[in-house]
């Protein structure tokens, strides 16, 4: 079975081989209560369903394949990790062209090398920082605001919301006034240019 393991929530699409000589109708069973899940059957030789919630936090769990009635098949293990949650982000806004490195806080981040940061539909290698936060360079993108979450390799969601990053374009400097000033400072400067934001990025 791939991946061999998945958060909590669920949602974590499988891949299950095994030899299915015609099209059956096929369901996958997860656990000693057996919750039957629609599978589908991608070829003779492999079938795709997706995970349940498993509302009890991390453990490990069976998945059988049930044809036509039929569960008899080999036991496979699953194991569900506690989902992932993001809290916060640092800062929550970034410029058009990437490079913004984004601080992410939050629960249960993981040493993962088959963990990414989704910007919407782009991904970005995060780099650990502890249980508690991880960080992210942002890519080039769009004016506008995406949904950031955590995803694994075949991009099913680890975490069950995402926090909201803007991007912005790069402000601009045109002018100061007045452009000298004295060394003890003290001075009211006025910055003249474009695509200063309103609102701190914290």
């Amino acid at each position: 079975v791939s991946p061999s393991s998945g958060p909590q929530h669920g949602g974590t699409l499988l891949t299950i081989s095994m030899h299915l000589p015609c099209v059956r109708p096929v369901w996958c069973l997860f656990g000693d209560g057996r919750t039957a899940q629609p599978a589908r059957q991608q070829s003779t030789s492999h079938l795709t369903c997706v995970t349940p919630g498993q509302g009890d936090g991390a453990a490990t769990t069976t998945v059988r394949v049930m044809v036509e009635g039929d569960a008899n098949s080999h036991a496979l293990l699953y194991h569900y990790q506690a989902s992932i949650t993001i809290d916060h982000l640092h800062p929550p806004i970034g410029v058009t062209d990437g490079a913004t490195r984004v601080k992410i806080t939050g629960r249960n981040f993981r040493q993962d090398a088959d963990l990414r940061c989704a910007f919407d539909a782009l991904q970005a290698n995060p780099q650990w920082l502890s249980p508690q936060s991880i960080a992210c360079i942002a890519p080039p993108a769009s004016v506008g605001t995406v949904a950031l979450r955590l995803v694994d390799l075949q991009g099913n969601a680890l975490t069950q919301t995402a926090a909201p990053f803007e991007y912005s374009p790069r402000a601009t400097v045109a002018s100061l006034l007045p452009d000298t000033g004295t060394s003890q400072g003290g001075a009211l400067v006025s910055i003249q240019g474009a695509h200063f934001l309103r609102r701190a990025a914290t």
